[in-house]
């Protein structure tokens, strides 16, 4: 490196470190989580050595990670300090000065010659006086592609590092989107997620855009904020409150899920549940069976018939035998531990019979080893008969043989029955690639005159999407 460059790469690296040190010195770890992960540690520890100049991106990860890292410590900075656009004009006076650009008495030649290149519209020049550092052709040809339109030219350049590519790239892509251009408001929200900014994509869901709503949720799950995402779910935010759920189930966070289920959030509860079937937790499943959830009611019949919690089947004692002529009343509550285990051994003997007339007479539990034991037989058809009749667990078991047997047909006639879990599946089939399910669901949605099903799907590239033929009316 040339000896005369170093000064200013060694100031620019202490702008840096001292910066670091204003936002609580995040370690550099720490700094790479903060960043979702996009800026390696040791990237971050190289930023402020001097040794070479950092890339924009990897600055605006710095900076941005350290922003937030005095935010979530409640440190009392200014926000201007860890502005994009000072930084940028740093990086810029740093670049300049390391290839001995700065202090010339040139800066109004290279501004009246960036407007020359661009009024001939010069790109190749303009693109060459930019890659050199010259901070006016940049500005110029990230001006100049806009006008025209040229997405992939603009993220050509922003992905290279050039700051003014970049902010002009989102420029293009918010006006599209505003208008109404779906594709353009998908392209700008995966822009923003990938640059990590979270600032950029809340303001855009503020203002109603749903893509964006969905990439800061993610963000904030990828980086474990569950603050955040505490904070955007509260304002309303369906993705928010998922990927919140989401996260406290992979920490284990039994009392916090709980809190959430209470409050009503149906996710919530879901993945409540199945922590505790996760963790084994028999008794809170059984009590919240024996109040009338079904799913946990579900649960605990898988977990049982796998062998799971901590039930003992050998100091069950032998229950009575069940009547086959009338079913008895549902057991009084002292009574549900001896019924349980009555259910269990119907289940192990595979007693239908016995089985569907205590579900009969309202036990829960019985239903859900019923569907199971229909499930392991391979029995659609009993399968249908309860999922019809309003059993959730059946329904899922239902769709899980479907996909298992890749029964697209079965798929598409429960989703059109009105089986949100089908339909789920068959899109998630479709998306992975499976041809048959992407025709079948677009003949689903074409029979629905689902234009705006149709029309994301075209846009996600779903080619049978596009061309499938309205239905006679």
């Amino acid at each position: 490196m040339n000896e005369s460059a170093q000064p200013a790469i060694k100031q620019f690296a202490e702008e840096l470190a001292d910066l670091r040190q204003a936002a609580g010195s995040p370690s550099f770890r720490t700094i790479a989580k903060l960043s979702n992960r996009r800026l390696p540690h040791s990237t971050a520890a190289d930023a402020i050595k001097g040794d070479r100049l950092p890339s924009p991106q990897v600055v605006f990860m710095f900076v941005d990670a350290c922003h937030e890292f005095a935010r979530r410590n409640h440190l009392a900075v200014n926000d201007e300090t860890f502005d994009r656009t000072e930084w940028h004009h740093r990086w810029m006076q740093a670049k300049k000065q390391s290839q001995g650009l700065a202090g010339r008495p040139d800066g109004d030649v290279a501004k009246w010659l960036a407007a020359l290149l661009a009024k001939r519209g010069d790109v190749e020049g303009l693109r060459q006086r930019a890659d050199a550092g010259d901070e006016f052709a940049a500005k110029s040809l990230a001006t100049m592609l806009a006008k025209q339109g040229d997405v992939e030219g603009l993220r050509r350049r922003a992905d290279a590092g050039d700051w003014y590519a970049a902010k002009s790239l989102t420029a293009l892509l918010a006006k599209r989107a505003d208008a109404g251009d779906g594709p353009a408001a998908r392209q700008l929200a995966d822009l923003l997620a990938d640059r990590g900014d979270a600032e950029g994509l809340s303001r855009r869901a503020d203002a109603g855009d749903e893509y964006a709503d969905e990439k800061l949720s993610e963000l904030l799950a990828e980086g474990g904020d569950v603050e955040g995402l505490r904070r955007q779910a509260e304002a309303g935010s369906t993705a928010a409150s998922k990927r919140l759920a989401d996260v406290l189930f992979r920490r284990g966070d039994v009392e916090d899920l709980r809190k959430r289920a209470d409050d009503g959030d149906t996710y919530a509860r879901a993945l409540f549940v199945l922590l505790l079937a996760k963790q084994g937790d028999v008794e809170s499943l059984r009590q919240l069976a024996d109040v009338g959830d079904e799913f946990a009611a579900s649960q605990l019949a898988g977990l049982l018939a796998r062998g799971g919690g901590d039930v003992d089947r050998g100091e069950h004692v032998e229950p009575e035998p069940v009547p086959t002529d009338e079913p008895e009343d549902a057991p009084a509550p002292d009574d549900q531990g001896i019924a349980h285990r009555q259910v269990e051994l119907l289940f192990e003997r595979g007693d239908v019979v016995g089985l569907r007339q205590r579900a009969k007479a309202g036990d829960n539990f019985a239903y859900a080893l019923l569907a199971v034991l229909f499930a392991e037989r391979g029995d659609v058809e009993g399968l249908r008969q309860m999922a019809d009749a309003g059993n959730r667990f059946a329904r899922e078991q239902l769709v899980e043989l479907f996909v298992g047997r890749g029964d697209v047909e079965g798929l598409r006639q429960r989703a059109e029955a009105g089986d949100e879990l089908a339909a789920k599946s068959l899109e998630a089939l479709a998306d992975a690639g499976d041809e048959a399910a992407a025709k079948s669901l677009a003949t689903m949605l074409a029979n629905r005159g689902d234009i705006k099903g149709l029309r994301h799907r075209a846009d996600a590239g779903n080619q049978a999407s596009a061309w499938e033929p309205a239905p006679n009316r």
